[in-house]
């Protein structure tokens, strides 16, 4: 009898353990940010002129900026092919989260931006992008509110998306936040008004990022607190080229070239001031002076002109 109790429990043990081994590995399909790149599906990132299935050796080539210990990658070919990536780790469900931002191309035109949220589970990928945020719901409450086509920044820290302006990366006031699972359109603190732009101090000019699906390496301009500032049609047009515009050294204005004339433009009232015209040339590569007080610029056809200007 001793004999039997002792096999049954050796047998209830054995039983007991095997289940939870069968568990913990259905649940826990895991993988670096760097490996869930390598296993995305090759028809729905990789395309036209790419290898139909690139393995893993190549996929590598692509990418440019790796964060694994934060879930975070960054693959592109420099062109028209692009894939952002985050990880978010579902504590609740138990399962890894893969967003995935890309730009791709096919043959003879450019594919639209895409956003997936992908889960790996028993060597298969599903798309749980209806189940965790409506997208399309999202693009147009936002397009509504704020008149911009809305683009997703992914965070390489947090867990928070940044609802951005395609174009230019302007911060359109809203984030999608991981909140029970699931992501929640949330609407930022109100930026500040342009009645209360006097008492901003000082402002900056800030280089976006060229790793973003279907946007140009553009600049934008925002307040010492870090909110984005609306300019005018025409600066906003030239932000996108660095030879065009410089910051002024009080960190208030923004000198730039516009055709054949220089201009200053102050962020905090939106008036502009054209600081020199040359009626048969262009301008570019404003520069100021270390103490302020003189700019620099080139003639595109040179002429015999002085450039120096005092303000």
């Amino acid at each position: 009898m001793f004999k039997s109790l002792l096999i049954f429990i050796i047998l209830l043990f054995s039983s007991s353990f095997s289940i939870d081994g069968i568990v913990n590995v259905d649940q826990i399909d895991t993988f670096t940010i760097e490996q869930y790149y390598f296993m995305l599906p090759a028809e729905d990132y990789f395309n036209c002129e790419f290898s139909p299935k690139p393995d893993a050796t190549f996929r590598k080539m692509y990418i440019i900026k790796s964060n694994v210990k934060n879930g975070y990658l960054v693959a592109s070919d420099k062109n028209d092919f692009s894939i952002e990536m985050a990880l978010f780790k579902d504590k609740i469900i138990g399962r890894d989260i893969i967003a995935v931002f890309s730009r791709g191309c096919n043959i003879g035109g450019q594919c639209p931006p895409r956003y997936d949220f992908w889960t790996y589970k028993n060597k298969q990928w599903f798309n749980v992008t209806k189940e965790l945020v409506n997208l399309e719901s999202v693009s147009k409450k936002v397009e509504q509110e704020s008149g911009s086509i809305p683009g997703y920044l992914l965070p390489e820290l947090g867990t928070d998306i940044k609802v951005v302006e395609c174009d230019s990366k302007k911060d359109l006031g809203y984030r999608l936040k991981w909140v029970n699972s699931k992501f929640e359109l949330i609407k930022n603190s109100a930026v500040p008004s342009k009645s209360d732009a006097s008492s901003i101090k000082a402002y900056k000019l800030v280089r976006g990022s060229a790793n973003f699906p279907n946007c140009k390496i553009r600049y934008s301009v925002e307040e010492e607190n870090g909110n984005s500032v609306k300019l005018s049609e025409e600066v906003n047009s030239i932000l996108n080229c660095p030879a065009l515009l410089v910051i002024t050294p009080d960190k208030k204005s923004l000198l730039y070239g516009s055709g054949n004339s220089i201009k200053l433009y102050n962020i905090q009232n939106s008036n502009t001031q054209v600081l020199f015209s040359e009626e048969n040339n262009g301008v570019s590569n404003p520069l100021w002076s270390a103490d302020g007080k003189h700019f620099a610029f080139v003639i595109v056809n040179e002429k015999s002109i002085n450039t120096r200007q005092n303000l």
